[in-house]
């Protein structure tokens, strides 16, 4: 195949027992093995050299993947094609680094281009979503290794947080959805919560513009005071050594005015708590139970569904994780009412 790509790697005994297609030894622990890019045939690296090209060349272009060699059967029993699972719908390969799953005897993943090969690189990428923990562990419900593969960013915490749950305990506080509240439900992919919550914080954003024009002027009348009192004209600035008496006289100045207009800055102050503290501390207490509940009834779906585990690691990869695109685009549409609402009320 002459400029061939070749995915090189030392493959320790992924390929134990079976049989290099030209020199017809059995690979060995160590042996240095590249695989076909087009079928997935291994070869050793020198035969491969040696002849330039893959032993299977003759067969590119068809269908032909190559397999594992079956455990050995009596001849009188010939093996039986394996049928499709009827619940998979043919639909049973499983792209292993995006996910995609693509009807059968599909050679590339038509989303990402990679090689579709079963087993080519034993366990897919997605396994390590899965490391470090035993991935049967039953919590709430669910396998930690199904928890660990839903979630991907933060998995390890919320494996925590279901043994927490398993012994009772509350869950923890969301920091995270506090400080982003309502950005990160969309972020985790939770929308109808994040739009209850986008539409509040929208609603009390708009609630508050009229006193926030009240505020400004109110504002503005501190800052003349201020600088009246320190002998500052609008719009200069001065070096010049200001006196005890001058701070005392603005400070008065200032103290002043915001007590006689309380009433028009204590609405801005309760819009900003109810806005940013209020709905950051809902956020933040309820947003793990409303994931930990989303998450189980997406992982018993797909299971109840599915009875090919790689097709459920590949539905589990794909409805699970995070989304920026969500989480930054809610926060968008947000800064665009806001925008469009201010130009209407100019």
């Amino acid at each position: 195949m002459g400029e061939t790509r070749m995915f090189r790697r030392k493959w320790k005994m992924r390929y134990e027992g079976e049989m290099c297609p030209y020199c017809g030894n059995l690979f060995a622990d160590g042996d240095d093995i590249v695989v076909c890019p087009e079928c997935a045939t291994p070869h050793h690296r020198a035969c491969w050299f040696a002849h330039g090209h893959c032993a299977n060349e003759e067969k590119h272009g068809t269908d032909f993947v190559w397999k594992k060699t079956e455990p050995t059967q009596p001849e009188s029993q010939p093996e039986e094609p394996q049928q499709p699972k009827e619940n998979n719908k043919g639909l049973d390969i499983v792209c292993p680094d995006c996910g995609k799953v693509s009807p059968n005897g599909t050679l590339r993943c038509p989303d990402c281009g990679a090689l579709l090969v079963p087993f080519i690189t034993g366990e897919p990428p997605i396994a390590r979503f899965r490391e470090g923990f035993d991935p049967n562990e039953e919590l709430c419900g669910m396998k930690s290794g199904d928890i660990a593969l839903y979630c991907r960013t933060g998995g390890t915490s919320y494996i925590k947080k279901c043994r927490k749950c398993e012994l009772g305990q509350k869950l923890t506080f969301n920091w995270a959805a506090f400080l982003f509240s309502p950005f990160w439900f969309f972020y985790r992919k939770l929308y109808k919560p994040g739009a209850v919550l986008l539409g509040v914080f929208i609603a009390l954003t708009l609630a508050a513009v009229p006193f926030e024009a009240k505020a400004d002027k109110v504002m503005e009348e501190v800052r003349s005071a201020y600088n009246e009192a320190l002998g500052i004209e609008e719009g200069e600035e001065t070096s010049a050594a200001i006196s005890t008496e001058q701070q005392e006289q603005a400070v008065q100045a200032v103290s002043g005015i915001v007590q006689k207009n309380k009433k028009a800055l204590l609405p801005v102050a309760l819009f900003g708590l109810a806005r940013f503290l209020g709905i950051g501390l809902i956020s933040g207490c309820i947003a793990d139970a409303l994931y930990i509940r989303r998450m189980k009834k997406d992982i018993t779906t797909v299971r109840e569904n599915n009875t090919d585990e790689r097709t459920v690691q590949a539905i589990l990869f794909r409805k699970g994780g995070a989304s920026l695109l969500w989480g930054f685009g809610s926060y968008l549409i947000s800064e665009a009412v806001f925008t469009l609402f201010s130009f209407l009320n100019q």
